[in-house]
């Protein structure tokens, strides 16, 4: 199998809520998605946009298969998500957030780790770890946790199971294939007790 050749799969109920039945809004008017240097074709049938007719989400189908996106994101990895971002204001808020200097973190989509390492000069203490689909280079100079590697959507999830304090997940949770499946891994990665 050639693994720059897309793969796409179908979806049949809505993302948000289940249901089945959904109105069709029309379609994807591009034949290709540009991700970095690579030129992804839509599938011949086009991408069909619905709208749920139980909760009126929007939604497309199909989608990237999670196995040839994890793909597309490890070739285009050295010319994406690489842009410099200054993480001090975030830093801040997740301070004001927690009520406190020192907290465990978990940043999905982490990429080089560029708000862990922002975490670690502003002297946050605690785990620093990570969630991602690729081991992005630069990322180990500020992981002080583990890596988890994976989607956030993943059934099967492999992590140390001891939760943290904050996760975030900034420009991720609009890529989902299964929010249910996500927002239950979210569930059991955040600290219960830790904003009480």
């Amino acid at each position: 199998m050639d693994a720059k050749r897309p793969l796409w799969s179908v979806v049949a109920r809505c993302p948000a809520c289940g249901a089945v039945e959904r109105h069709s809004r029309g379609a994807i008017a591009e034949r290709y998605y540009l991700f970095g240097d690579e030129k992804v074709p839509t599938p011949a049938s086009g991408i069909q946009m619905y709208a749920c007719a139980g909760c009126a989400l929007v939604y497309k189908s199909p989608v990237p298969d999670p196995v040839f996106l994890a793909g597309v994101f490890e070739r285009q990895m050295g010319s994406k998500w690489m842009a410099p971002y200054d993480y001090t204001d975030d830093v801040a808020a997740l301070r004001r957030l927690c009520g406190r200097e020192d907290f465990d973190l978990l940043d999905v989509g982490a990429a080089g780790g560029d708000l862990l390492a922002a975490c670690a000069a502003a002297g946050v203490s605690g785990r620093r770890s990570a969630l991602d689909v690729v081991r992005f280079p630069g990322l180990e100079r500020s992981l002080n946790g583990e890596f988890i590697d994976g989607f956030l959507d993943s059934p099967s999830l492999s992590w140390s199971g001891k939760p943290y304090d904050v996760v975030t997940a900034f420009d991720v949770i609009e890529h989902l294939n299964d929010p249910f499946v996500a927002f239950a891994n979210l569930r059991s990665l955040v600290n219960p007790t830790a904003w009480s």
